[in-house]
């Protein structure tokens, strides 16, 4: 704890120190640009009227601009200038200006070799000597084609030095405050590990098949504020688990949808007809099958990623998709679509396929109008099959896109309808099982297209039907 403590500080300090020594050196690169700009400015701006203010005659020359033009700028400290003509050093600064760029060789090639457009540009120039911050403006003159270059730099290999120079009494001070942090957390630290170390063996008789036991609260220090926190976590752990256990119990309306087909396809059964009567007949086992896997699903829920969570088969995926839509019909009074052509025989587990695109035809009937149209979809690619529900129905608003497919989570809108919360995980699990995806794209008020992306195990074409109603 001590340690981490003066981890943390020593990190604090660092980063201020740090962030603080940044900031500085930003501000002083603004300002020796400022400067710069400054300089630039009144170069140019002095002489725009082409008047020598010495003679108040005209200029005839670059050389009288380039030399009345150097004296109208008072360099400062740390900053020198020069000018040139023809490539060649003409004039330099006064003898008082402690900095004398002319000194500097590589500087001066730099200056002379210079080739402009026409505009200034502050740039950093590093030499044998130092790093400067650096303008060159041209100068020109009508009646005198000879180019010339004046050149303003700043010394900010030295700048940057005393500000160093300045964060030294600093870093002392930042030293002198760890090693006193350091005195005073081992003594502070050090009072407050036993009543920790009491809250910890306390907290340790706490098992997860016993959470009523609870950290006896003395005082009204932060130790018993803390004591407190940790009781009413545990309040609400307990709390969890039991709707959890309860609500594991409770799912059997996780069923609904399966019985609801089931009593669907019995009451507008026709007695009298020997084939309606074996295929209901036959529905009807299928069905209560799957009501029997759904049971052991919602169970092994958490165990998804077993090996034994699937039964694959190869399966028709567009005769898989018109059987779904036909048992799916039942649940609501829809305009039920299939759109399916994807001419692929793929290895899936039939039983929770069928599953998870009922569960999410349940929920796009749950979640939309009656008469709207409903759309089973599937498509496939050269590596990806993909099978999808798609409603015109409320909709989910996009902060509740990714919790939708938390256990147990219901949307703004569950209150159209009942529901457990476990259907889009159980979507989801499936899915991942099949090595695929689940995605949700969704507006509201427009509807929602669900789609279970899974990867193409094995491929054979087949006739398909684009469209059934």
């Amino acid at each position: 704890m001590l340690a981490g403590f003066l981890a943390l500080l020593t990190f604090s300090l660092g980063t201020a120190g740090i962030s603080i020594y940044l900031l500085q050196l930003t501000d002083l690169q603004q300002r020796i640009d400022e400067s710069l700009t400054r300089a630039t400015g009144q170069l140019s701006t002095s002489l725009e009227s082409g008047i020598d203010p010495g003679s108040g005659q005209p200029f005839t020359s670059i050389d009288d601009v380039l030399y009345r033009a150097m004296q109208t700028v008072m360099p400062a400290p740390n900053e020198g200038l020069l000018a040139t003509t023809n490539g060649q050093l003409r004039w330099t600064a006064p003898s008082t200006v402690p900095l004398r760029i002319e000194e500097d060789p590589d500087l001066v090639a730099y200056v002379t070799s210079a080739k402009t457009d026409g505009n200034a540009t502050i740039t950093t120039l590093t030499t044998a000597q130092r790093t400067y911050r650096i303008v060159v403006i041209p100068m020109s003159l009508t009646s005198d084609p000879t180019p010339g270059l004046i050149a303003v730099a700043y010394d900010y290999t030295k700048e940057v030095a005393d500000l160093n120079q300045s964060f030294i009494p600093a870093l002392w001070v930042g030293l002198a405050t760890l090693v006193t942090s350091i005195a005073l957390g081992w003594v502070v630290v050090g009072r407050l590990l036993q009543p920790l170390r009491q809250l910890r063996h306390t907290a340790a008789q706490i098992t997860e098949d016993d959470l009523s036991t609870r950290i006896p609260v003395t005082g009204n220090d932060d130790l018993a504020e803390l004591t407190r926190t940790v009781n009413s976590m545990l309040d609400r752990v307990e709390t969890a688990i039991s709707s959890q256990r309860q609500l594991l119990d409770d799912v059997g309306h996780e069923l609904r949808t399966p019985v609801t087909i089931v009593q669907g396809h019995l009451e507008l059964l026709e007695t009298t007809d020997p084939q309606e009567v074996h295929t209901t007949r036959e529905l009807v086992l299928d069905e209560l099958d799957r009501m029997t896997g759904l049971i052991n699903d919602i169970v092994l829920l958490a165990k998804a990623q077993r090996t034994d969570f699937l039964t694959p088969s190869e399966v028709d995926i567009d005769d898989l998709m018109h059987e779904v839509t036909h048992k799916a019909q039942p649940l609501g009074a829809r305009e039920w679509v299939t759109s399916a052509t994807t001419g692929v025989v793929q290895s899936v587990d039939r039983q929770k396929i069928t599953q998870a695109l009922l569960q999410l035809a349940d929920n796009a009937v749950k979640y939309s109008p009656d008469n709207t149209r409903i759309i089973l979809g599937a498509s496939a690619t050269s590596t990806h099959i993909s099978l999808w529900v798609q409603d015109e129905g409320f909709g989910i608003a996009p902060e509740d896109h990714k919790a939708v497919f938390d256990r147990f989570h219901r949307g703004d809108n569950a209150s159209r309808a009942d529901g457990s919360g476990l259907g889009l995980s159980i979507v989801q699990a499936i899915a991942t099982a099949h090595g695929g995806t689940v995605n949700l794209s969704s507006q509201p008020g427009k509807g929602t297209t669900v789609t279970i992306t899974l990867p193409l195990t094995h491929i054979a074409m087949t006739s398909t039907e684009s469209e059934t109603p």
